[in-house]
């Protein structure tokens, strides 16, 4: 998880020039005003869609100085519309490809409340899509009838949708929702630097992101291979792709880093998993599939011996546990589940849907500017490191997910989950082996992490046989670089068996997939590529040799991040304290 360090000052430093005169009370309410008004929080936009486009009103919109965007439904084409003018109830004007920012917002999902970034504003509120099915449109001047145009969307601003959003965001809903936690929560998001302008994606926080091509519009799909930010740190992916039914003889996927980041990505293929219909399909990290069909909640979820969160975790709903509880003696926060099990099952896929926590993204960059301007030598360091070491490194900083296993000698490491990113939650599935346990009526998991470093939202336990699958390994009938100005800087022959992204390019994929799957069953896709990632953010300064020294030991990541949040939490509580820090 990677982030550049920010170029401007923190809240911290406007909350440190009032805190000297202003109450508490009047302290925390200027703290949401500057929070909500720096737009940390999501915009929503309305379509006012109409199927009838009359001259009058495009008049306005022409002299709006609105930008124009073509749906061209005949050609399946998307271009931009320059040097309108209206003549004879004709619309004459020049294509132009489509601006790199105007990209994503082509198709909304509803006519209201449809999300996007606040930084977008002046390139989303100032869109107006024209639908036509004329055809022949294939010149740089067109010439097209009003009455040909089945559809106008003209953006606007939804500002009853906005300002509940901003009211929920402040409020929060998950099992962290006290007061001091949605402030420490706005921090963070204000701290993220912004993607560079002109990038095609919307906070890109956690890289590299996949987007799935979904009737011309790009769904997020979550982050490859988060964390593997060094060669030695390279993996294998399988990610889940939510390909629906009946979508088409092709997957088309982007894959995007930050302009400060190189991706490297080897033997890319799409997997197809063709399986009977009601079978659920994931891949572990070992790349084996499993199937599952009746996943059973958890009877009990206890953090801390005793507080029982199991009603958070039964269902996607977004209300999260993001592993608050006291140290263990293993210095790390956990949470231990029991599940009832059925007589003989010998085995048991525990499937849980999570991702890291914008906290774990914040506390990581902390981490990194420490070495100042030793970063990029540590990053060549690393690449050259041995990979089990490394790896030895992460897990004693409990930066994955540890799943233990409560066995008669107490206890016992199965296995962990790797860092899913902060973007979107992953369905992630672990096989545990149970033959010891084939005569018990329950077992006990334990999940463990480092302090506030993943969000948790769903857990539950398979205990039915795998199902018969059928497995295909798509290769890539196209893989193109594509610059900012959606150019291609390669042809369609580029090697998909080592492909290199630089900064801020990104990289586009198709596949060739069959239309449908036979009556009675249905197919799961999963994009795989083994690969890692370099930040080449630059950090100031001499390495704080002095702090670093602390991290040698286990768990001392668990330590920082208790103790990055308490001395947070204390400078908000103490409303007398003049030396507030400044956030970096």
């Amino acid at each position: 998880m990677e982030q550049t360090p920010s170029k401007h000052p923190g809240p911290f430093s406007l909350l440190n020039r009032l805190w000297k005169k202003t109450s508490w009370p009047t302290i925390l309410l200027l703290f949401f005003i500057f929070v909500t008004g720096s737009g940390c929080f999501r915009h929503f936009y309305s379509t006012n869609t109409t199927h009838r486009t009359d001259s009058a009103t495009l008049v306005k919109l022409i002299d709006a100085n609105k930008y124009f965007i073509l749906h061209d439904s005949a050609n399946r084409r998307i271009l931009a519309l320059t040097n309108l003018k209206i003549s004879n109830e004709n619309l004459v004007a020049e294509t132009t490809p489509l601006l790199s920012e105007h990209e994503f917002y082509e198709y909304p999902r509803r006519s209201q409340a449809n999300a996007f970034p606040v930084k977008y504003k002046d390139v989303v509120l100032y869109e107006v899509h024209l639908y036509t099915l004329t055809p022949g449109i294939d010149s740089i001047h067109v010439n097209i009838p009003l009455k040909d145009f089945t559809r106008m969307d003209v953006y606007t601003l939804d500002k009853r949708a906005t300002d509940k959003a901003r009211v929920t965001s402040i409020i929060g809903i998950t099992l962290t929702t006290a007061g001091t936690i949605a402030i420490i929560a706005a921090i963070i998001e204000s701290n993220k630097t912004p993607a560079s302008t002109g990038s095609e994606y919307s906070n890109v926080t956690c890289s590299p992101e996949v987007y799935l091509e979904d009737h011309q519009q790009k769904e997020l799909q979550g982050t490859l291979y988060s964390g593997a930010i060094a060669a030695s740190l390279e993996r294998t992916d399988y990610m889940p792709l939510s390909v629906k039914p009946g979508a088409g003889d092709k997957v088309r996927l982007s894959i995007k880093g930050k302009d400060e980041e190189d991706i490297m990505l080897h033997r890319v293929h799409l997997l197809q998993v063709r399986h009977k219909k009601g079978v659920h399909v994931l891949v572990d990290r070992k790349g084996n599939i499993l199937t599952y069909n009746n996943p059973v909640n958890p009877h009990q979820a206890l953090i801390d011996g005793q507080l029982d969160i199991r009603p958070e975790l039964m269902e996607r709903d977004g209300k999260y546990y993001s592993f608050t509880s006291q140290a263990s003696g293993d210095v790390s926060s956990e949470v231990i589940f029991e599940f009832r099990k059925p007589q003989h099952a010998a085995a048991g896929k525990l499937i849980i849907s999570a991702k890291n926590s914008n906290w774990s993204y914040y506390l990581f960059n902390q981490f990194k500017s420490l070495y100042g301007d030793y970063y990029p030598d540590l990053i060549q360091k690393k690449d050259r490191a041995d990979s089990a070491q490394v790896m030895r490194c992460e897990l004693d900083q409990y930066l994955p997910l540890l799943v233990s296993l409560k066995t008669k000698e107490g206890w016992k490491l199965v296995d962990y989950f790797p860092t899913a990113g902060v973007s979107t939650c992953r369905d992630l599935i672990m096989n545990i082996d149970l033959k010891e346990f084939t005569d018990n009526s329950s077992i006990q998991v334990k999940l463990q992490t480092t302090y506030m470093f993943w969000n948790l939202d769903y857990a539950a336990m398979d205990f039915s046989s795998d199902k018969d699958v059928q497995t295909s390994l798509i290769s890539p009938s196209l893989v193109s670089l594509v610059n900012r100005d959606q150019e291609p800087v390669t042809g369609a022959s580029y090697p998909y068996e080592n492909i290199f992204v630089k900064g801020p390019l990104r990289l586009d994929l198709e596949f060739d997939t069959p239309v449908s799957p036979a009556a009675d069953t249905d197919n799961s896709y999963f994009l795989t590529g083994k690969g890692y990632y370099h930040d080449n953010s630059r950090y100031e300064g001499k390495a704080r040799v002095e702090e670093l020294v602390r991290f040698s030991g286990k768990g001392a990541f668990d330590k920082y991040s208790r103790e990055k949040f308490a001395f947070i939490l204390k400078s908000i509580q103490e409303n007398n304290r003049p030396d507030l820090i400044t956030a970096k």
